[in-house]
């Protein structure tokens, strides 16, 4: 089966089976509103505002407003390898990577299901290739 093929596969079945990754209206830019989805933008450090040019940021999808998971998108936009801070991922989960568009990573497909994901250290930092996207999901700690 083509490779591409069934990174897309997987991506579609994470949106089919994550409401929080559907919504057609997401709340605003902060993870308090209440019944809606909300992403937060950080910097690279996972604490600083997004800034204009920067090319290297956090997005954290809050699904908890409506019962889902949570999931940290790292993503660079730069030529050149970037540290991106991983937060705690609380309340007794853990981030596991489900996508990584890094070259390394294509003889894997470039995603995991959650039995093969890896766990990645909280208040630690990962390695985001130049031009890649990295997906966390945070669930119950094993």
């Amino acid at each position: 089966m083509n490779g591409l093929f069934r990174f897309i596969r997987h991506l579609l079945g994470l949106r089919n089976h994550h409401g929080c990754l559907r919504q057609a209206v997401f709340g605003d830019l902060s993870a308090t509103s209440v019944g809606e989805v909300t992403f937060l933008f950080t910097g690279a450090d996972g604490r600083s505002p997004v800034e204009p040019g920067d090319r290297a940021l956090e997005w954290l999808i809050d699904g908890s407003a409506v019962g889902e998971d949570d999931f940290l998108l790292l993503v660079n936009m730069h030529h050149e390898l970037r540290e991106l801070r991983v937060p705690a991922a609380g309340g007794g989960r853990e981030w596991r990577r489900i996508v990584d568009t890094a070259r390394w990573a294509e003889p894997e497909g470039n995603a995991w299901d959650e039995a093969a994901a890896a766990v990645i250290a909280p208040e630690s930092s990962y390695g985001v290739h130049p031009y890649c996207v990295t997906v966390l999901h945070a669930v119950p700690a094993r």
